[in-house]
């Protein structure tokens, strides 16, 4: 098969035996108790009321940052949505238990909707995130990835050293923004949509020259199959970590 991926488990395990919901501790715990994961993926975003929550915004939701944490349970219908320091305060506890002989990656998505204004935000969100990440995880463990540039740029300005992934999707300048993103913000790896790194796909080349580590995104079903056999992603970030996991098993 060649190169083995990482298999990053999308917003946690929320295929497991307990069904456990996404972007919640529970789905964490699940995911990072399957045998060989690399890791999971999960996304904050900001309230009304200033408060990080680890939380994706349903299609027929407002924006986050519209909405305060009280109303943003009442309209999920009472479903966890967690605060961030909460959910880091309990992946340090589940790191800690699993030992320093097992590598996984926290991949940190900080969202930013793209319906609302920057100042709706503030200039402090991205130092909020980075100061409880920096407070109660090591470095050694966490990337901090986003589909907005001015929100990496930020955190590029507040730790240089940070491990920094960009989220792509299909876009007409995306062969110009690549290039410019590389030189500004130095990721330490490209996030694209899998469909943009398929075979046959007229972005390939684009991130195949880039030089850096490329995680897939979302990848399941036949798709898995897929890029399970092509060398060349870094990791696939998944809904379906242990279906991966399997196909792996020698």
């Amino acid at each position: 098969m060649g190169r083995r991926p990482r298999i990053v488990s999308h917003r946690g395990n929320t295929c497991g035996p307990f069904q456990a919901t996404e972007n919640t501790v529970s789905a964490f715990a699940e995911a990072l108790g399957l045998p060989g994961v690399g890791g999971i993926e999960f996304d904050v975003d900001l309230t009304s009321d200033r408060l990080l929550v680890v939380h994706h915004r349903g299609k027929n939701e407002p924006p986050v940052v519209r909405t305060s944490y009280a109303r943003l349970r009442e309209n999920n219908r009472g479903k966890q949505i967690p605060l961030f320091e909460e959910v880091l305060n309990s992946l340090a506890g589940i790191l800690a238990a699993l030992g320093p002989g097992v590598q996984v990656l926290l991949d940190v998505e900080i969202k930013r909707d793209p319906e609302t204004g920057f100042e709706e935000y503030g200039p402090e969100y991205a130092g909020a995130v980075l100061g409880l990440l920096e407070r109660h995880l090591s470095p050694s463990v966490y990337a901090v990835t986003s589909f907005d540039g001015s929100l990496l740029r930020q955190v590029r300005a507040l730790n240089p050293g940070l491990a920094l992934g960009i989220l792509y999707e299909n876009n007409p300048i995306l062969a110009a923004s690549l290039v410019r993103d590389v030189e500004e913000l130095r990721p330490g790896f490209l996030a694209p949509n899998h469909a943009l790194v398929a075979q046959g796909s007229a972005q390939r080349p684009l991130f195949e020259n880039a030089g850096l580590p490329l995680f897939l995104w979302t990848v399941d079903n036949r798709d898995l199959d897929r890029f399970l056999a092509d060398p060349l992603p870094a990791a696939l970030i998944t809904d379906q970590p242990g279906q991966a996991l399997l196909k792996l098993t020698p």
